[in-house]
């Protein structure tokens, strides 16, 4: 009934069209419904992860901490609630763990409390992170800087009149 509902509404053009990975959950944790994007980035089918859970793509060391995240029977849930994006580590069919960013947000889906997750792959992110600040580095490379044209102040000559 929810993964009918989901298409009527037009909401399957809505996940197939994201370029982010997107996974529909309902009370129990359970995958109702994703897009393409979710089945390339954790290299299962459609299939496999359709009625799994949503713990089979969250590292384990991560998995009790969001047990306490899955929505309530009323839809509440607190990242939820909250909308903040949860970063903690994803797993792949293969085992493969990955940096990710899990962005709760409640659907509002008539009788069925669901739950659309997006997550974010930051692979790329975290490699262009610098170690010290956490934030990606500004600074052009020494031999960029190089054949950079100077910004410095030039001092005038004054012509004698």
């Amino acid at each position: 009934m929810i993964r009918s509902a989901l298409q009527q509404t037009g909401f399957r053009q809505f996940l197939d069209a994201a370029a982010d990975a997107m996974l529909v959950v309902d009370v129990r944790g359970k995958v109702v419904a994703l897009n393409p994007e979710a089945a390339r980035l954790f290299g299962w089918t459609e299939t496999e992860l359709l009625g799994g859970s949503l713990d089979r793509v969250i590292s384990p060391r991560f998995q009790q901490a969001t047990r306490s995240q899955q929505p309530a029977p009323n839809g509440d849930s607190g990242i939820a609630r909250k909308g903040v994006p949860v970063s903690l580590f994803a797993r792949r069919k293969d085992g493969t763990e990955f940096p990710a960013e899990f962005n709760h947000s409640p659907l509002d889906s008539g009788e069925d409390a669901l739950v659309l997750v997006t997550i974010r792959d930051l692979t790329r992110e975290r490699r262009t992170q610098t170690p010290c600040s956490g934030r990606r580095s500004r600074r052009p490379s020494r031999s960029r800087r190089s054949r950079m044209p100077s910004l410095r102040p030039t001092s005038r000559k004054r012509s004698p009149t």
